[in-house]
């Protein structure tokens, strides 16, 4: 019965830890083209400015880099591809912005850590 439950559930789509670890995958790969397009152009925006900035400017490469990743996975259900999507462009934004805000406040940063 077991295996039965587990060969259901592949069929419906990744386990949680799967999940994570694709979303993982995926935000690390994105990060790298995302503050390529990005780095030089904030310096005059609010954090939450640069922020919305990051999130426009990183839609294109996360829709990329999922579709590439699901390629494969054709038969998980569309909504684990939203899913897959959304947590992915918010973990990718979430790190492009902590590393804009330590490039522009080093000694900021610096301070809280010691």
């Amino acid at each position: 019965m077991a295996l039965l439950n587990g060969l259901i559930w592949r069929r419906k789509g990744p386990s949680p830890r799967e999940l994570a670890a694709l979303v993982k995958t995926l935000a690390d790969r994105c990060e790298p083209a995302v503050w390529q397009r990005i780095e030089g152009r904030t310096q005059a925006m609010s954090p939450a400015a640069a922020r919305g900035y990051i999130r426009a400017r990183a839609a294109a490469i996360v829709n990329e880099q999922v579709d590439l990743a699901l390629a494969d996975r054709v038969s998980w259900p569309a909504e684990v591809r939203e899913q897959i999507l959304t947590e992915t462009a918010q973990q990718t934004v979430r790190s492009v912005h902590h590393r804009l805000l330590n490039a522009r406040h080093p000694a900021a940063q610096r301070r809280l850590a010691a």
